[in-house]
């Protein structure tokens, strides 16, 4: 074997090796995930349900449940600790590019859903930006140019704190 091959073959599993890292740090789930005003910890089953639980601070429990048929692959605290944001898939293996995010509320001490079947803009990937006190950005696809998901991504921001009236309960 030649000296350019041996070389080229050496970038490419140098490129390999970047490319999974980057997509291992994408759905890094940190767990227990700390926050202002409580701290979440999460347990998936292979096959589902998510089991989410959240307590305060100083202990006392906030949320103690299960969320069928789903696996939490990345979740993150707003800045103003209000909302607990997961990202999550199909533990089914149903539609694989599609991502669900449920949200949990302290104040209201419950899980809702993103509805992103109203804007037809399907969140396609488990990360999570927060934004200001109660934004955050994700990862949705636009079907504009007509391109299966997820092969069109663009940046979506909502601010949870508007939002979340209109979210779906669980």
């Amino acid at each position: 074997m030649s000296r350019i091959m041996k070389q080229k073959i050496n970038i490419l599993l140098f490129a390999l090796g970047l490319a999974a890292t980057s997509l291992a740090q994408e759905s890094k789930l940190e767990n227990p995930l700390p926050g202002k005003k409580g701290n979440a910890a999460f347990e998936n089953a292979e096959e589902g349900p998510a089991i989410v639980k959240v307590a305060t601070n100083d202990g006392q429990s906030l949320l103690d449940t299960k969320l069928p048929k789903q696996t939490i692959e990345n979740a993150r605290w707003t800045n103003d600790g209000n909302y607990l944001v997961m990202a999550g898939r199909n533990s089914d293996g149903h539609s694989p590019w599609h991502v669900i995010i449920s949200v949990f509320s302290v104040a209201d001490r419950e899980v809702r859903r993103f509805d992103d079947e109203k804007s037809n803009m399907p969140i396609v990937a488990t990360e999570i930006k927060c934004d200001g006190p109660d934004g955050v950005i994700l990862t949705a696809h636009t079907f504009r140019r007509k391109r299966p998901a997820p092969d069109d991504p663009v940046k979506v921001k909502y601010l949870l704190g508007q939002k979340w009236a209109s979210m779906k309960k669980m």
